[in-house]
């Protein structure tokens, strides 16, 4: 699930005391400069350890609930918070014990771990009816009800609007419920009715969350209540909260963008990049013979490149576009090389609109080579552009490669190959590229090539020993994603018995070292300089020990640096790290588990990269906007204290040139 622009979530979580931090015994200290704010960790002697931290890890490795219910009342603070979190993903049989402990001690802790569990219909009218009869701590139940919640629970909430204004936490509740709950007309109103009440914006962003997530409760053009978000934007003309603002236009569409168009002058939205993304989003709402292209342009010329992109995304469904128009554009593309992803999207908006692409061959041929991550739009376009044997070599030349490149080519070539039955030639051509990738164990290409390895006209019981010695070669090197893999394909080819007995494992922990932890301190910084420029990252150790250690770790060993970010997110995440294979699916030769967070994925923080609980490795995104979705799913393990501007620039294919950790005074 970070950013640049100022927090909407006031959270004062990250700021964690060092007096009581591990409680252990220093035998010696860190180093630091008195001359300097920052400076490079020196490694003194091992410090001695408690041994209730490396009962924590083991405890938390196992997923043991039993002695995690133990460790939550541990004296150690860090000890105690970290039990309590890890119970929160730690599956529970019974819940009668917990929610009994919840309800008898009102433990704030004790309601966050229940929010992460599956509770009954009764076990949720239980708590509610407690919520609402007695004096319990509100905040924190609340915190629970954004994922655990019922009908009445709602009704209750809503009816209760002083609750709502008053803690915020509450307020973010009822922005969760409307997000799975059905709530009704009656409840929609007291929404706006509380919307226009509070002059807390966070509290006005989270009412209006459950609205834009999900469009289960989203109002409708012409409704009671669209009309009343519409007036709540008109009535916004002196406030500036993006994130309001962002979620505004999304509920209110082509009326919500056409307004703030005309009220935001070109400075304002070039210092409000999310909302700029979401006002580009907005002109495929837009009727093609009634655009008004001097607004267009405002936002084609934005200086941030993801608004022009997502511009021209929209502009691609927008149909019925002025002809004159196109041609204009497909003018201006010939002088437009400067950003690959912009000029690669105007390509597709001129190519969709019918204009010939051949005059355009040499910027096409350029994003090509020298853009991997782009790799698979230009295919796209090469398949429209080139004849079928053209094409189809230019496939075959990407994939006897590693990395991205071999993976957009598979997968394009998976897709020509299912689409209809090639020609034998061709077939054994695709045959014999595959198998190479077998036999060279290309991780990039085998992972995404499934569906053409089980079609029998191209493999069948003949190739029991190509992919039988591939299975052993990848368990082998421990690449157990394609061990798996080929194990399904032998057994969907019938080349093996169902009893056979696979011997595919998984990476095994890293089990930090806790006496480096200690000596990192509280005090730690990540410091990414990108070619977009440097982000400073706040680390946080108490909360993900195991993340922050690995980091570490992989950053002095010089494993982040002239890594790519291959996958970007407009106004969700940017994410990076993967130095194993750098097509997003690759990483250390460990995992680590996953350390949920006490606070929210708010702008600026960052994050986890995983493909389930307990399976991270190097890989971290930075999240652009507030995704409380993410909250207890993904490690929260920092968060960018400098260069939020930075992070907002950073395209697919942008590049981490160096990573280092810093220790700074305060």
């Amino acid at each position: 699930m970070c950013n640049k622009q100022k927090p909407f979530i006031k959270n004062n979580s990250m700021k964690f005391s060092f007096k009581y931090f591990f409680h252990l015994t220093l035998l010696t200290f860190i180093s630091l400069s008195s001359s300097c704010a920052t400076q490079e960790l020196q490694i003194s002697e091992p410090i001695e350890v408690d041994q209730g931290l490396i009962t924590l890890s083991d405890a938390i490795m196992s997923r043991d609930i039993d002695q995690l219910w133990i460790l939550k009342e541990s004296s150690n603070e860090r000890i105690s918070d970290a039990a309590w979190r890890a119970l929160a993903i730690t599956y529970m049989e019974d819940l009668r014990e917990l929610i009994d402990y919840a309800l008898d001690t009102d433990h704030p802790k004790a309601w966050y771990v229940l929010r992460f569990q599956d509770l009954s219909e009764f076990e949720i009218e239980m708590i509610s009816t407690h919520f609402f009869t007695s004096d319990a701590n509100r905040g924190p139940i609340c915190s629970m009800f954004f994922s655990q919640a019922d009908r009445w629970t709602l009704d209750m909430l809503l009816n209760d609007g002083k609750v709502i204004l008053e803690n915020r936490k509450c307020a973010m509740a009822v922005g969760g419920m409307l997000t799975f709950i059905e709530a009704g007309e009656k409840n929609m109103n007291r929404v706006m009715e509380l919307l226009h009440i509070s002059n807390d914006e966070e509290i006005q962003a989270y009412l209006l969350y459950g609205f834009w997530r999900d469009d289960l409760n989203r109002p409708v053009p012409g409704s009671v209540v669209y009309d009343d978000l519409y007036r709540a934007l008109e009535n916004r003309k002196n406030n500036r909260s993006a994130l309001v603002d962002e979620f505004l236009v999304r509920l209110t569409g082509e009326r919500g963008f056409e307004f703030v168009m005309s009220h935001r002058s070109d400075s304002e939205l070039s210092e409000s990049v999310q909302l700029s993304v979401e006002l580009a989003r907005s002109v495929r709402l837009l009727k093609g013979n009634e655009l008004d292209f001097e607004v267009i342009d405002r936002l084609l010329n934005h200086p941030n490149p993801h608004v022009s992109v997502m511009t021209l995304e929209s502009l691609k469904e927008v149909e019925n576009l002025d002809p004159s128009r196109i041609d204009l554009l497909s003018g201006q593309i010939i002088h437009f090389p400067e950003n690959a992803e912009v000029a690669i999207t105007y390509l597709e908006l001129l190519h969709k609109n019918g204009v010939e692409l051949n005059e355009m061959s040499t910027l096409l041929n350029e994003i090509d080579q020298n853009h991997p991550y782009l790799k698979n739009r230009t295919l796209a376009l090469f398949k429209e552009l080139l004849n079928s044997e053209a094409y189809l070599q230019e496939l075959l030349s990407h994939i006897n490669r590693e990395g991205i490149e071999a993976q957009h080519a598979a997968i394009a070539l998976s897709e020509l190959a299912n689409s209809y039955t090639l020609p034998l030639v061709i077939r054994d051509r695709v045959r014999e590229a595959l198998s190479d990738a077998i036999r060279d164990q290309n991780r990039s290409v085998i992972t995404v090539s499934g569906q053409l390895l089980t079609n029998r006209y191209y493999f069948d019981e003949d190739d029991k020993n190509l992919f039988m010695n591939g299975y052993h070669q990848a368990v082998e090197n421990n690449h157990f994603a394609v061990a798996q893999l080929l194990f399904g394909v032998m057994l969907e080819l019938g080349l093996i018995e169902d009893d056979f007995n696979p011997e595919i494992g998984s990476n095994e922990f890293l089990n930090p070292d806790w006496s480096r932890i200690v000596e990192l301190g509280d005090h730690l910084q990540w410091v990414l300089e990108t070619n977009r420029g440097e982000i400073v990252i706040q680390l946080d150790p108490m909360t993900a020990p195991f993340t922050v250690f690995s980091i570490d770790s992989l950053t002095r060993a010089g494993k982040y640096n002239n890594v790519d970010f291959h996958r970007v997110v407009r106004n969700f995440v940017i994410q990076g790290g993967d130095f194993d294979r750098r097509d997003g699916l690759g990483g250390p030769d460990y995992r680590i588990p996953t350390e949920p967070a006490l606070y929210t994925f708010k702008r600026g923080m960052v994050g986890m990269a995983s493909s389930g609980q307990d399976t991270e490795g190097s890989q971290f995104f930075i999240t652009h906007t507030w995704t409380p979705h993410l909250d207890g799913l993904y490690t929260i393990f920092g968060e960018v204290i400098a260069g939020m501007d930075v992070v907002d620039q950073i395209q697919i294919g942008d590049v981490v040139l160096s990573a280092e950790i810093l220790v700074s005074e305060k």
